[in-house]
């Protein structure tokens, strides 16, 4: 006796994406629409797999004040499950609290929407039998400081027994459900936790296993990769099987390119018409590759059915090079002419590549780097340092913790959800972290060359 189930959040309908210079109606569209249509492809999957029931684990909306046509939209793709019996349970988290929320549209009866003042419990059953049961709280305002987890209390264990909470996994916060992975993992009653809030899919190696699926369709670069939701089977006395299935029509991405001259000698980077076409041919290759069409997760993960439309790529310069020079140019902003050529020339192939943003990351052409290190103790400790740093993850992670030590004069905060970060600090990433690092070695070798050459 076991439930299959797909487990999703953070839909945040009637939020468009990032227009990033898109100048083209198509593109518009396809951006506005890439929420919609990656739900869509959910409700697509769950008839094709003929699911038992579907989780929403909060934010199906991106504000409160929920738009018509979000509502709409919801009712009307729900609606497609209640033709097939696949009934749907719901949690609302901060961006769409119950509280103050107004409804427009009256939902299918297959919707069963938890509600903000205590813990329910929902019983799924086939046939009058139970085979599932499904715990929940919505948020009641924006803000959620209530331990919702310790109020649930299941009756027994004779059926898979789901939690449904909407959380950043902040055992130290006042916002957001504050709980730790652990705390959720010691209520042994429950066979699986159903997450929301954090944008980005994880699996927490627990048993009971605790999942965000992340966003169906990121919105933005700080959102990388494909969203997708969660594919579940749970089944009594056996371990609970899952699947990471991609739905996001839109792709956005970050993409290195070096312009050292081993890896760029066909190409003339002293031109910004040689530049464009260097990265140009970087652009073509992602669209006929497919790239980046899964995350890096512990659990399977499967190639969708679907192409996705198109990627929105940030292209990082990175290198010592004579594109360098190029860029830095005193007499025209050559990296904003290079943006808008890489977005006038996109292809029109499909998948389509956007340029969102291009990154001048590159420094001054080097001499021999062996050499360097042969001929300068100096630099060669230099060297060595990095590479020690580069492979030892404690020493990275000590790097980390001394940017976030708490003091009045540091900037910055390490999170892993965005929304958590205080007013007077600035996100530690561990993107953040990497780009700072690398920052940080580039300044120091171009000053230690600097002071060589005098």
């Amino acid at each position: 006796m076991g439930v299959r189930f797909i487990h999703t959040a953070d839909l945040h309908l009637g939020s468009p994406l990032e227009a990033v210079g898109a100048q083209s109606t198509q593109l518009q569209d396809q951006l506005r629409e890439a929420s919609y249509t990656a739900f869509e492809r959910i409700i697509d999957l769950a008839l094709d797999e003929s699911v038992d029931f579907l989780l929403i684990a909060g934010d199906i909306y991106d504000q409160k004040s929920r738009s018509v046509r979000a509502e709409e939209f919801l009712a009307t793709q729900l609606g497609r499950l209640h033709q097939d019996d696949i009934p749907v349970y719901v949690i609302y988290g901060n961006h769409d609290p119950l509280g103050a929320a107004t409804t427009y549209v009256e939902f299918p009866p297959n919707v069963r929407e938890f509600g903000h003042d205590e813990p329910e419990e929902h019983v799924f059953s086939i046939d009058g039998e139970p085979r599932a049961r499904i715990w929940g709280q919505s948020y009641r305002t924006e803000a959620e400081g209530r331990k919702m987890h310790r109020n649930f209390d299941p009756t027994d264990r004779s059926i898979p027994t789901i939690g449904l909470v909407h959380t950043g996994l902040n055992a130290e916060g006042s916002k957001y459900v504050p709980c730790s992975s652990a705390e959720l993992a010691e209520l042994t009653q429950f066979d699986y936790w159903a997450l929301g809030h954090i944008h980005s899919p994880r699996v927490y190696e627990t048993n009971p296993p605790i999942l965000h699926p992340g966003v169906p369709q990121g919105r933005h670069v700080g959102e990388p990769g494909p969203g997708g939701c969660v594919l579940v089977e749970l089944e009594d006395g056996n371990d609970a099987e899952m699947e990471f299935i991609p739905t996001s029509p839109i792709i956005w991405d970050v993409h290195e390119v070096s312009v050292e001259p081993d890896v760029s000698a066909d190409f003339d980077l002293t031109t910004i018409d040689g530049l464009q076409r260097y990265i140009t041919e970087k652009a073509d290759s992602i669209s006929a590759e497919r790239t980046s069409l899964g995350p890096q997760l512990p659990i399977p993960v499967r190639q969708p059915q679907w192409d996705p439309d198109g990627y929105i790529c940030r292209w990082r310069l990175t290198g010592h090079g004579e594109a360098n020079e190029l860029l830095n140019s005193a007499d025209e902003d050559v990296l904003d002419r290079l943006i808008t050529r890489l977005r006038d020339g996109v292809n029109q192939t499909k998948p389509f590549v956007h340029t969102e943003r291009v990154v001048d990351r590159t420094r001054p052409p080097l001499g021999d780097v062996d050499d360097l290190r042969d001929d300068d103790r100096v630099v060669s400790e230099f060297f060595e340092l990095i590479e020690n740093l580069e492979n030892q993850p404690e020493a990275r992670f000590d790097l980390m913790e001394t940017l976030d030590y708490d003091n009045s004069a540091n900037i910055w905060q390490r999170v892993e959800d965005p929304e958590a970060i205080r007013d007077d600090k600035l996100a530690l990433t561990e993107e953040r972290f990497e780009d700072l690092f690398e920052r940080a070695q580039h300044r120091v070798l171009d000053e230690l060359l600097r002071r060589r050459a005098k």
